[in-house]
């Protein structure tokens, strides 16, 4: 039997899951010259599913929001 932070984590998991793709974000702290270019690391594709769009909002602290266009890297 797991402990209580391991179910929570898992409900919170499922729940996540079930919302709506416009409803669904995370928070990671970046740092850095980004102008150009940003690599998003390989363990955030899954809080895409796998599936990244053609374009994400990105939100800073001070609540200004960036669109971007994301392309694969062909490497």
């Amino acid at each position: 039997m797991g402990s209580r932070f391991e179910t929570c984590k898992l409900r919170d998991e499922q729940h996540y899951r079930n919302l709506e793709h416009e409803k669904q974000y995370f928070l990671m702290l970046i740092l850095g010259d980004f102008q150009d270019a940003m690599i998003i690391p390989k363990d955030v594709v899954p809080q895409f599913k796998g599936e990244i769009p053609g374009e994400i909002k990105l939100e800073t602290r001070n609540g200004y929001s960036h669109t971007i266009v994301v392309a694969k890297n062909q490497e």
